[in-house]
């Protein structure tokens, strides 16, 4: 079971290679892989940083499958979607708001066939337990809308953060549960007394 696991990982590195680079391997190496509980393999990590120039899996919840479904769906190049706001729309997972004489009638999502959309909701779930700040986010949203819409909340913001990383070359920071509660505790109370 493992060495199938092994052999098609290696099958998909070697694919990957036939598709054209945005960057070259040699320039930067990527950045250190943190709170990983599997071991990526790092000829598929490199192929996928390679192909979108930028390490999509740096992001907690995306792995190289994510990245690969976003590689086919929609290809390395995001131009065809001017703001992230039309990404998000086209994968279906933003609010659809009816609205009639200034009335919000119903806001809920527009029904979408996309693996994209499905692949993002699934990488949410695996959110849950994370003690990253995408992880109180899913937390957070869960709470508030329940399960359904919060795990789309979260497939949302997963979308806007692959378009940014993608689109503008930014790269991933990480923030944990240390930072996030601090810096709430300092937005609270700016003069710190």
């Amino acid at each position: 079971m493992e060495g199938d696991a092994i052999r098609i990982e290696a099958k998909l590195a070697g694919e990957l290679e036939k598709l054209p680079n945005k960057v070259d391997p040699n320039l930067k190496p990527l950045p250190p892989k943190i709170d990983r509980k599997k071991e990526v393999n790092e000829n598929l990590r490199l192929g996928l940083y390679c192909k979108f120039g930028v390490d999509v899996t740096a992001i907690e919840g995306i792995g190289p499958t994510v990245a690969l479904t976003l590689l086919t769906e929609v290809g390395a190049d995001l131009s065809a979607f001017p703001s992230e706001k039309h990404f998000c729309s086209w994968l279906g997972l933003c609010p659809d708001n009816r609205i009639s004489g200034g009335k919000v009638l119903s806001s809920r999502t527009r029904r979408v066939v996309n693996r994209m959309a499905d692949v993002l909701r699934m990488s949410a779930t695996t959110l849950k337990n994370s003690q990253t700040a995408l992880g109180a986010f899913y937390r957070r949203m869960v709470a508030r809308l329940g399960p359904a819409e919060g795990i789309t909340a979260v497939a949302h913001k997963l979308a806007r953060l692959l378009y940014s990383l993608i689109k503008y070359g930014h790269e991933y920071i990480r923030t944990g549960m240390a930072e996030l509660t601090g810096l709430s505790k300092f937005s609270q109370n700016p003069s710190g007394t």
